[in-house]
């Protein structure tokens, strides 16, 4: 199971993508990973932390933002199934589509914990 699988299983939630931004359902949660932006020095080598982006959407400003929120209250500071989560970003607006569609969007750092 990959890093999205195991954060779309906490999450638990409807509507959610992994990787990918389709057209519809107008109402959706897309998760996409990306490298952490900082490195840390660990004995011999260095980690990469991986991050996280939970990119919310919505007909309505209010439909998306909660989503966004609920997003966040899940995962952050979230300890188990092997990882540790924590915010990176604020729940962000980060304007509409070409369609009118809101859309928010909150970041989250993934630290293995090896267990």
């Amino acid at each position: 199971m990959n890093i999205l699988d195991v954060i779309a299983s906490i999450l638990a939630m409807e509507n959610v993508f992994l990787g990918v931004l389709p057209e519809s359902p107008n109402t959706l949660i897309v998760l996409a990973e990306y490298a952490g932006a900082s490195s840390e020095a660990f004995f011999d080598r260095t980690e990469r932390p991986q991050a996280i982006q939970a990119r919310c959407r919505a007909l309505d400003s209010n439909t998306a933002y909660q989503a966004a929120v609920a997003v966040q209250s899940r995962l952050d500071r979230y300890v188990g199934q092997g990882i540790v989560i924590r915010q990176t970003t604020p729940v962000l607006d980060i304007g509409q589509d070409t369609k009118g569609r809101r859309e928010y969007t909150v970041n989250f750092k993934i630290d293995y914990t090896g267990g």
